[in-house]
């Protein structure tokens, strides 16, 4: 006799992950993005509706969809849960919202690389200065200004590179809720740079210095030294791309 072979095809779940905090944020949520594309490709179809769209712009890895598109879910996907756990457990930011996509889809993403997930264009991979140089983000937001160092010492760290030769570039926003003071022997882009410039800018720097803030994230992204000055509102795990951290997960 002869044997009936059928092949199942699977729909693809679409869903459009919400998300509305700040850049830095919503670039940490870039890996889960990537992760689940490597992963469950065939299972899913992703979206974005996020605050700084332009962090998506040339990712191969999102859909264009609307909530309003028939079969979509939307999902607001939050890291709340994940600032009181990492006080007593090892977890990176970036990899909290792989487990909250887990807990609601019951899947098994897990993190692939430990950095968040960027696509410059052609264009972008142009530097932008000439020479060598260094980004500086010495100021910050008034929401946790545990973040931020004092002024003073970054100074004092700009004086110091300057005598030895090297180009700091202090870059940072001049929106609402932001303040970044003057730093003296410095190339000043404060308030002069959107989100895709600052990456372009960070990408051709040899290295940056600055808080727990977007640059630090987006300097582990495109795969540059950084030096982070951390305040005490998180464990260092939480935060910290290093090789130390166990905290990415297997």
């Amino acid at each position: 006799m002869q044997r009936e072979i059928y092949t199942l095809i699977m729909r693809q779940k679409r869903i459009i992950l919400q998300h509305s905090h700040a850049p830095g944020d919503t670039l940490v949520l870039t890996a889960l993005v990537r992760d689940l594309a490597l992963t469950y490709s065939k299972e899913f179809a992703i979206g974005v509706e996020t605050s700084c769209m332009s962090l998506w712009r040339n990712n191969p890895h999102i859909t264009r969809m609307k909530p309003t598109d028939p079969d979509v879910e939307p999902f607001r996907i939050c890291y709340g849960k994940g600032i009181k756990e990492q006080n007593n457990e090892t977890i990176h930011f970036l990899s909290y919202f792989h487990r909250a996509f887990n807990r609601k889809y019951g899947t098994d993403v897990q993190l692939k690389y430990p950095w968040p997930d960027v696509h410059l264009s052609r264009e972008e991979k142009q530097p932008i200065f000439d020479g060598r140089y260094w980004v500086v983000v010495s100021g910050g937001k008034s929401d946790f200004t545990i973040k931020v160092w004092e002024t003073r010492k970054f100074q004092a760290v700009v004086n110091q590179l300057q005598h030895l030769g090297i180009t700091c570039v202090q870059a940072g926003s001049s929106g609402k809720g932001h303040w970044h003071p003057s730093l003296r022997g410095v190339v000043d882009m404060v308030g002069q740079t959107n989100i895709r410039d600052l990456m372009r800018l960070i990408y051709h720097a040899d290295g940056v210095i600055c808080g727990v803030t977007f640059a630090m994230h987006l300097a582990a992204a495109l795969r540059r030294p950084c030096v982070v000055l951390a305040g005490g509102r998180e464990a260092w795990w939480w935060e910290a791309y290093v090789n130390e951290n166990r905290g990415f997960g297997p």
